[in-house]
């Protein structure tokens, strides 16, 4: 009875660490800016479904443009610091995601806060 709450705890020490969501540097892609443009309009929009609202689709394809960093080559000297990379989608988090799977890096988006 006096072992209980000493196995819990190791128990509980051992579940909950903190690093479960850890991201090492170089699986990251550090993006410096987002260029969004509206690329064409559907053009069957006579014909329109009522939906509900977060189902609603926009009818226009994005065209986003991400500029990232490329640390090897800001290191070694090189003139040309930054990658740009593209992705049409219908919605910003699709493009960020179809990104993601193009370069095979995490998007970390919150350089851009400042």
């Amino acid at each position: 009875m006096k072992r209980l709450p000493l196995v819990l705890l190791l128990i509980f020490s051992l579940l909950f660490q903190g690093c479960w969501d850890k991201v090492e540097i170089d699986e990251r892609a550090f993006v410096g800016g987002i260029f969004i443009d509206v690329l064409e309009e559907e053009t069957s929009k006579n014909i329109k479904e009522i939906e509900p609202f977060y189902e609603e689709r926009m009818g226009k394809t994005l065209k986003v443009i991400f500029t990232l960093a490329n640390p090897g080559e800001i290191l070694s000297g090189g003139e040309k610091g930054y990658v740009t990379v593209e992705a049409e989608a219908e919605t910003v988090p699709d493009a960020i995601r179809k990104i993601g799977i193009k370069l095979n890096r995490t998007p970390f988006l919150l350089t851009l806060r400042l």
